[in-house]
């Protein structure tokens, strides 16, 4: 399996001068590729290629259900409840005044507990 690792480290890994790396590279003697601006060099060209293992677990059941187009169309349709009521608008009065809340919700509320001195 390849490794791929920047011509500094290669040069460590091999015991020898990045010179001598980059010299190699410009003679083609070793692989190298171009990556994001990075030049690599595979330091483990003519190892084994391994196999990937194979999966322990059966594949996982599918987290969705695919909606056929005469699905899509009746989903698409206004559903009809009952007859139909008055919209009710809300209005300020129909909230409340926020300030009356408050002060009852205020009411209700507890002091801290005293430290122990």
């Amino acid at each position: 399996m390849s490794c791929w690792v920047v011509p500094t480290v290669a040069a460590e890994l091999w015991g020898c001068t990045v010179d001598a790396v980059l010299a190699a590279m410009h003679n083609g003697h070793v692989p190298t590729k171009e990556d994001s601006g990075w030049t690599f060099v595979d330091v483990a060209p003519n190892s084994p290629t391994l196999q990937a293992p194979k999966a322990m677990r059966p594949p996982t059941p599918d987290t969705f259900a695919v909606v056929s187009q005469s699905e899509m169309e009746a989903l698409s349709q206004p559903m009809k409840i009952g007859p139909s009521a008055p919209e009710e608008q809300e209005t300020e009065e129909s909230i409340g005044d926020w300030r009356k809340i408050r002060r009852q919700v205020a009411t209700s509320r507890r002091a801290p507990l005293a430290e122990a001195a």
